[in-house]
């Protein structure tokens, strides 16, 4: 028995409504991609579902028939596309197993005709829930698999490694620790310049004991924030450094032939007086473009694909000329709101 779905009562669901277009664009584009093609193509897909569930007319025929029931059959490429979806039973090649999937084929359509014959295609939920798998299959095969066809070409991701290099590219790094002693005056610097000498010599005698840096930071810097991290400063660029204490330190920390090794003088900046010991060097990266070819090529091609599937669902929504009756929504709300009570 085949829906006639051209006789179904109108409803509020498919009642015409108007009013309200920028507020219920706005609403709808800042949902989830799937809900909002859904809305759009709502008005067009409504009829389609009872057709396409009940394998009636304005479908072409799929033919041979591998099985009949009551209201329906179940065709050649229907049983196809449902093997295909199992290939432990494509190799295992017992006609038992395709049998079983034939089977489970026919009872849903059988269980689908008697639901129709109840109405129950026409319960909002069910509707949607058809019209979200529709809505699906709409971008997956109008706009996802034809994208998928094309992935972008060498020429194009190399136009794009250019136009993003300096994500990709990083200077040289350091990690360095510092005892500090603040002073922004020359008096200040000068008071402390015989404290910040004491610390070097210490550090410089005790440069082979790995912790020994750290608890001479700990006990002697006069910075509070650097005291408490064992006088470590994040890995940082000569850039960096720079920003963050001067150029004089940045060079210093820069100039210090190897890990481990302490700077063999008291830096002073404008900032104040530091011993410095150089704790890791990082070297710079500049990834080639073979290095870089395939993850470039799926990150342009998930930027292309997300661009043109917003302008793919913008199409949609402008040209299905979507009207809402605010007044109709706020009574469903009320509704919902009531129902929850």
């Amino acid at each position: 028995m085949n829906a006639d779905t051209s006789q179904i009562a109108p409803t509020e669901a498919n009642r015409p409504v108007a009013v309200g277009r920028t507020s219920a664009k706005r609403a709808l584009m800042n949902r989830p991609t799937l809900a909002a093609l859904t809305l759009a193509v709502g008005l067009v897909i409504g009829v389609v579902i009872g057709r396409l569930s009940a394998g009636g007319s304005g479908q072409p025929a799929d033919r041979p028939r591998v099985a009949t029931f009551r209201g329906g059959d179940i065709g050649a490429a229907a049983v196809r596309a449902a093997l295909v979806q199992e290939p432990a039973a494509l190799r295992s090649g017992h006609p038992e197993v395709a049998r079983r999937i034939l089977d489970d084929l026919v009872r849903t359509r059988i269980l689908a005709t008697l639901a129709r014959e109840k109405g129950y295609d026409r319960d909002p939920e069910i509707a949607q829930r058809q019209a979200e798998q529709l809505a699906a299959a709409f971008v997956e095969k109008e706009l996802e698999a034809p994208e998928r066809a094309k992935p972008p070409t060498d020429d194009e991701v190399r136009a794009y490694l250019e136009a993003h290099r300096a994500e990709f590219d990083r200077p040289q790094r350091v990690r360095v620790a510092v005892i500090a002693f603040p002073a922004t005056t020359p008096a200040e610097r000068d008071a402390k310049r015989a404290r910040a000498k004491a610390a070097l010599a210490e550090a410089k005698r005790r440069e082979k004991d790995y912790y020994a840096f750290g608890e001479l930071a700990r006990r002697r810097s006069e910075d509070p924030n650097t005291a408490s991290r064992q006088g470590e400063l994040p890995i940082m660029s000569r850039e960096d450094l720079i920003a963050a204490a001067g150029p004089e330190l940045a060079t210093a920390a820069f100039d210090v032939s190897e890990p481990g090794k302490v700077h063999p003088a008291v830096i002073e900046t404008a900032s104040g007086l530091f011993v410095l010991k150089l704790l890791g060097r990082e070297p710079a990266r500049n990834p080639s473009f073979d290095e870089l070819r395939d993850t470039l090529r799926s990150r342009l091609a998930n930027e292309r694909l997300s661009e043109r599937r917003k302008a793919f669902l913008e199409r949609a929504w402008n040209e299905a000329n979507v009207r809402v009756d605010e007044a109709a929504l706020r009574d469903a709300i009320a509704g919902a709101r009531a129902a929850r009570r």
